[in-house]
């Protein structure tokens, strides 16, 4: 904010502050307002969406430097504000002179303009308000724990350190200047989750009375959340979770503008191997990739996509060959669509490109699209989230020393495509936050239970509940038409139905540990070596045999060793995860993990299909041991969310088949429709003339009399 503001905002201090006719209450509302008002002006450039005041008073901090005892008064100013305006409690003169040293100590440091003398005289007296600082003994990147009770009057939970497991120690929450913005997840922990409930805590300063002072809570950290998943949560006016919820049932349509990304990744990965390969050679690839989706479109569709695809061709061309190496990110050390894991934020993802040497690392994420409403770094919210997630799973891996740069590259931008998006700690904090939120939505979708009508997380998908007047709200309306049109016991199907499909997704993701079996996706770093062996569920000790990764069918031969066990349950055919493994404790969660099929079995060696082309082959080169483990897709449970709520879209005789209400039977008399198409169907008890032409008719499901089979 530029100096000239700071008289301004003095004089409207202390117009508040003396104000005649005011009572404390008036007065700690308008100075609420004012801190508001000073934080949007301080933080407008940047043209960051925060959710929060919390989240924006944090990153002004941390942009503009302000003292720890600083943030601290603005903070507690922050809490009392709104415990005033919310009628939870009193105003005092005392919080009206807090409110005043919190505005003017802000002004002071974002305008660089002295406190005036006026102002200085509505200051808290000396010792009115004192913030001393906790006394902290220790401090835990991260701790596991088990929380089994909570204490809402002191503000605590009860928990069981994993590594301390001997005492319960008290974890304190809904702290000022540090954790607040966890409120909405200590929320969930008692409407939705209960206890107990496993939390990483991280970031954990531990005080003189051993009490734990987290600042990231993350709930059931061995779900894992697609970082996808999460960032496309984040519209341009704010976060709005049930945007995933939707996203679960809605069809998936493939738009010429998902075609286009399909294309400008293909394009991405074969230019980073091969610089100069023409337009019309890579254009040619893609319709061998993907024919049924060409294959409906008309010319004219198919000669726009190949127009626009020019631009991206030549964009992502000028970056494979300099755009790229200006950045410090050689081509030749990049790894293409590396996964990881990261149980420390409950989150995984795949990215379009990494570049890691001994000295430097950099995140580059692609789209095809262009930047809507973009921030000051020239990016949308959802991107810019997404490259905050994957940097948190960089470190995840590879330790928090690891700094990488982060990227979205904008294929098709006119100027400036490639676009550096720095770390936002706030914003970070505000995405685990949704993070959680996700989470419990799906843990609220396995609470229901056959037999339930009334779901109200479901009925919340309605488009004047929406916030937004976007994409978000035409995806309600969608659902709602559908969903609202149901009979009550249609309706009942429907919530069964999913509820049975996310406990399933639970299982599989989590699993159940017992001492009879090992089980659920989370098993890949919750077990240890020797269990996974026991359970025949790790081929280990692999050495690379004949390494095609580079090849345009990339795949992998093993070599088995002495250690490898010659039992291990894996078939031809079965998804797997591979990672290097130099000791027997590594697990997926300490590597970049690569995604691929086996496609050979032996005694003496096994192979397998990436499901990406490496052109870079120096990860293969380290000289490590390799593990094969079990990989778990989430796609299935999608396509069951996505066929439930098409059953629910259809027409009311195929809802009524699937359900079986009445036995369908053939009409002897064949009647043809007007299309001229075979048999109709009725069913019993609804012989009427009415009836019987509405299910009959030629766009219905139809069984032919020959072949007693159904036809669609």
């Amino acid at each position: 904010m530029p100096p000239e503001a700071a008289p301004l905002l003095y004089r409207e201090l202390v117009r508040i502050a003396a104000h005649p006719d005011w009572r404390a209450r008036e007065q700690v509302s308008a100075l609420s307002t004012l801190l508001e008002r000073l934080f949007f002006e301080a933080t407008k450039q940047e043209q960051l969406a925060f959710s929060t005041l919390f989240a924006r008073i944090s990153y002004a901090g941390h942009q503009y430097q302000f003292q720890p005892d600083t943030l601290r008064v603005i903070h507690q100013f922050r809490r009392v504000a709104a415990r005033v305006r919310a009628g939870q409690a009193s105003a005092t003169v005392r919080d009206v002179r807090l409110g005043v040293q919190a505005i003017a100590e802000t002004v002071l440091i974002v305008c660089q303009t002295a406190i005036p003398t006026e102002v200085l005289e509505h200051l808290p007296a000396e010792g009115e308000w004192r913030f001393d600082p906790p006394d902290i003994w220790d401090f835990k990147a991260r701790a596991r724990v088990v929380a089994v009770r909570d204490e809402p009057e002191q503000e605590c939970l009860i928990a069981y350190d994993d590594e301390n497991p001997g005492q319960p120690v008290r974890v304190r929450y809904n702290l000022p200047d540090r954790n607040d913005s966890f409120t909405p997840t200590i929320r969930l922990l008692r409407t939705v989750f209960g206890f107990p409930v496993t939390l990483n805590l991280l970031e954990v300063d531990v005080d003189a009375q051993g009490h734990y002072r987290p600042r990231v809570f993350v709930v059931e950290p061995d779900y894992l959340v697609d970082v996808s998943a999460v960032s496309e949560c984040f519209k341009a006016d704010g976060a709005q979770p049930l945007a995933y919820l939707v996203k679960k049932f809605l069809p998936y349509e493939s738009t010429p503008a998902m075609l286009l990304g399909n294309i400008a990744n293909h394009f991405l990965d074969r230019l980073l191997n091969e610089p100069t390969a023409p337009f019309p050679d890579l254009l040619r690839e893609t319709f061998r990739l993907y024919p049924f989706v060409y294959a409906p479109m008309k010319d004219t569709e198919v000669r726009e996509i190949s127009n626009k695809a020019q631009k991206h061709y030549l964009n992502l061309k000028m970056m494979a060959q300099s755009g790229l190496a200006q950045q410090q990110i050689e081509p030749e050390n990049c790894v293409l669509e590396p996964t990881f894991y990261s149980e420390q934020y409950g989150l995984q993802g795949r990215l379009d490109l990494f570049y890691r040497t001994d000295t430097r690392a950099a995140i580059v994420e692609l789209k095809s699209g262009s930047a809507y409403r973009p921030n000051s770094y020239g990016i949308s919210r959802s991107h810019f989230t997404q490259t905050l997630l994957y940097d948190l799973l960089v470190r995840s891996v590879f330790g928090s020393a690891t700094d990488p740069a982060k990227y979205i590259l904008y294929s098709g931008a006119d100027v400036q495509a490639l676009r550096f998006a720095p770390t936002v700690a706030p914003e970070q904090w505000e995405a685990l936050q949704v993070r959680n939120h996700l989470v419990g939505i799906e843990r609220l979708l396995t609470r229901i239970r056959p037999g339930d009508l009334d779901v109200p997380l479901l009925q919340r998908l309605r488009a004047d509940k929406s916030d937004s007047r976007d994409f978000l709200a035409r995806d309600f309306g969608v659902f709602e038409a559908a969903y609202g049109k149901l009979s009550p016991l249609e309706k009942k199907y429907f919530n069964a139905f999913a509820g049975f499909i996310a406990r399933e997704q639970w299982l599989a993701k989590v699993g159940e540990e017992n001492s009879d079996a090992l089980n659920g996706n989370a098993a890949l770093w919750r077990s240890s070596f020797s269990e996974k062996q026991e359970a025949f569920a790790i081929l280990s000790h692999l050495e690379i045999a004949d390494n095609r990764a580079d090849q345009p069918d990339p795949a992998i031969v093993f070599r088995k060793t002495e250690k490898t066990n010659p039992l291990a349950n894996f078939r031809v055919g079965d998804i797997a995860v591979l990672y290097p493994a130099d000791s027997e404790d590594d697990t997926v969660l300490d590597h970049q993990v690569i995604k691929c099929t086996i496609v050979e079995l032996g005694p003496g060696q096994v192979a397998v299909q990436l499901r990406y082309r490496q052109f870079n082959l120096k990860p293969f080169a380290t000289g490590s041991l390799w593990n094969l483990e079990p990989d778990m897709l989430d796609t299935g449970f999608a396509a069951m969310y996505r066929g439930l709520f098409e059953w629910a879209s259809a027409e009311t005789g195929v809802r009524e088949w699937v359900m079986t209400i009445g036995l369908p039977r053939v009409n002897p008399t064949p009647n043809p429709s007007p299309k001229g198409e075979g048999d109709y169907i009725k069913h019993i008890g609804k012989d009427s003339v009415e009836q019987e032409k509405k299910i009959g008719s030629y766009d219905q499901p139809q069984m032919t009399t020959d072949a007693g089979r159904w036809k669609f």
